[in-house]
């Protein structure tokens, strides 16, 4: 095969590739209920943000997004029913600032959120 023929060879079997591949990029997000974890407790600012981010959501999905507050453990229990939940984006996590320090006051926090979270 000549030289000028490789790159066509090749950009061919790419776009092959992307032909076969975009039925994937095309799928409808999200198909079923969202679920917001809050890892405190209602009535709280993380509540209240939640609620308005579901309500905005919503609007611009056309899905509903249900906000679930799984208080206790200063946010360790909500965040672990996320980690153990699918990583297919219908459980989200309404994180705050207090989980990078976890690590620092807790014996076993039994996350790691750096490492069993992905924004």
């Amino acid at each position: 095969m000549s030289r000028s023929l490789i790159p066509l060879g090749a950009s061919l079997i790419l776009a092959a590739g992307a032909v076969v591949a975009a039925p994937a990029w095309g799928q409808a997000y999200p198909t079923r209920n969202v679920t917001i974890v809050v890892p405190y407790q209602p009535t709280g600012f993380t509540d209240a943000v939640a609620r308005l981010l579901a309500q905005r959501l919503e609007k611009r999905f056309g899905a509903a997004f249900v906000v679930e507050n799984r208080p206790g453990a200063d946010g360790r229990i909500g965040s672990q029913h996320v980690m153990r939940s699918p990583a297919d984006g219908y459980t989200l996590l309404l994180a705050t600032s207090a989980m990078p320090t976890w690590s620092v006051f807790a014996r076993n926090p039994g996350i790691d959120p750096q490492k069993d979270l992905a924004p």
